[in-house]
């Protein structure tokens, strides 16, 4: 609230008196803007005066005055005048005035405070200054020193920063998907911040790893949606309350028909811990061992569940010192996918990709292009329709001359036989082909059976009756697998 007050002398009888005709209080509403710490914030300098007349802000902020008028104007710091009460009132020559003390007192037109700011500024020009020191800080136009300002400068406000990764999610009805939610604090923040979401579109549930959550710490936000939630792309919502403070952060779920289900009629399940299967080396395994040898191995498999955890890998096939393809499931981080080949020695070159898998069946393959380049050679992983991974985008340069190693190992599927546990889900047409059966950003995923053609080196279908142990090579390259603790299963 800013008060005018008005001091008039007048000559009564010919003696000049110091008479107060009227006390003038003019009430204006000025906007208050608080911005946060080490931040700028532009006040305007207009024809009415300070836009914001009052700004509150923390110490380490930088304010900007700019001057948007068509004149000249000299910014000072201080107050323009100030009238001290008690009024003096006499009654003099008749005229009966009421005497409320014994003297006026005038002041200084101005009061300057540490002289912070004296800058004239013209017509579009600007001037900063930086606020260290807690206070109030009062300005004014010297050439319109009704037009005054104040900068009230407070301590830091303990808070938090919200950020949820991803920023977009796309799911298939009746699937779920993760976000990522990490809390930071500001300035000495401790209290609990209560997590929600809104948004939701219909038939779609939320769940939280933990909540409420004291940063600096981290939760997973669960998102399941129904065979009803409508598909598109929907808003959400992610907030936090707690402390006396509030923020959100937008993300986006974007629902998806759910793509039509492979009819297996039975798989491969790894059904112990180590399970496995094997095949013995053979030639037609030595995959991009040429000269301008290319290959791809591919395969769909099967996620139950979002939960799994495991720090060893998923493996869905492997041959050591040669090449390999396997996931890394984890609950509360994104889940690999990743293709490794060997450069011999022992040396090798991994090309993974980061995603929250959702449930269901997934298509994916591993692409080696042998000579893609005149001095370089790609590696590349499909999943599910994309090119979701190259080795070229990730600044991965490597020359296999004339291709990778040519391993003497036996081939694994679905595990490795020395402890660790087998491939948590279902595995079902596996294809080991002798060129590049995908090489765009986009492909269509194959159906299914997997066809039997000139470039197939290995093929299994895993059509054999539900327990069965001996899968059959549909390549005619008599690569038998025999499972361990691995046997078809009717789904």
């Amino acid at each position: 609230m800013k008060k005018r007050r008005y001091l008039v002398v007048v000559t009564v009888g010919g003696a000049s008196v110091g008479l107060i005709l009227f006390l003038l209080l003019m009430t204006m509403n000025a906007p208050v803007q608080i911005v946060t710490a080490a931040s700028s914030n532009t006040v305007a300098i207009t024809e009415n005066g300070f836009n914001p007349s009052v700004l509150t802000v923390e110490v380490g902020t930088t304010v900007v005055w700019t001057n948007q008028t068509q004149e000249t104007v000299h910014l000072r710091s201080g107050e323009p005048y100030r009238i001290y009460l008690p009024l003096v009132l006499r009654n003099i020559g008749g005229v009966k005035i009421t005497v409320a003390s014994s003297k006026v007192v005038p002041v200084p037109v101005t009061r300057y405070q540490n002289n912070w700011v004296d800058d004239d500024l013209a017509p579009g020009q600007s001037c900063t200054y930086t606020f260290t020191v807690v206070g109030d800080y009062p300005l004014f136009l010297t050439n319109h020193p009704d037009k005054t300002g104040v900068v009230k400068v407070v301590e830091p406000v303990p808070d938090f920063t919200l950020d949820v990764l991803p920023n977009s999610q796309t799911v298939a009805q009746g699937q779920s998907s993760i976000f990522s939610v990490a809390l930071s604090a500001t300035n000495g923040f401790s209290s609990p911040v209560t997590l929600f979401v809104t948004g939701l579109p219909t038939g779609a549930t939320s769940a939280w790893g933990n909540n409420p959550v004291t940063p600096t710490d981290g939760t997973i936000l669960t998102i399941t949606t129904s065979l009803d939630t409508p598909t598109g792309t929907h808003s959400l919502t992610v907030s936090g309350n707690g402390g006396g403070q509030s923020h959100n952060s937008q993300v986006s779920l974007v629902i998806e028909p759910p793509p039509p289900s492979p009819l297996f009629e039975t798989v491969l399940s790894v059904t112990t811990e180590g399970g496995y299967a094997n095949a013995p080396d053979n030639a037609s395994l030595d995959l991009g061992t040429g000269d301008g040898e290319d290959f791809t191995v591919e395969t769909f498999f099967y996620i139950s569940d979002l939960s799994y955890d495991n720090t060893v890998i998923d493996l869905l096939v492997r041959k050591d010192q040669s090449y390999s393809l396997y996931i890394s499931f984890n609950s509360g981080s994104p889940d690999w996918v990743s293709f490794k080949l060997w450069t011999g020695a022992g040396a090798e070159v991994t090309l993974s990709y980061l995603s929250n898998l959702s449930l269901g069946w997934h298509h994916v393959a591993a692409v080696f292009d042998n000579e893609f380049l005149e001095d370089e050679d790609l590696m590349a992983i499909y999943l599910d329709g994309s090119r979701v991974a190259n080795s070229d985008d990730e600044n991965i340069h490597v020359d296999w001359t004339p291709g990778i190693p040519n391993s003497s190992s036996e081939l694994l599927v679905g595990g490795v036989p020395f402890g660790a546990a087998g491939f948590n889900g279902l595995i079902e047409e596996v294809r080991f082909s002798d060129i590049v059966r995908y090489s765009d950003t986009l492909y269509s995923v194959p159906t299914i059976p997997f066809s039997n053609d000139t470039n197939t080196r290995a093929l299994w279908h895993f059509d054999e009756t539900a327990g069965s142990t001996i899968f059959s090579d549909d390549s005619n390259n008599n690569n038998t697998l025999t499972g361990h603790g691995a046997q078809t299963y009717n789904p």
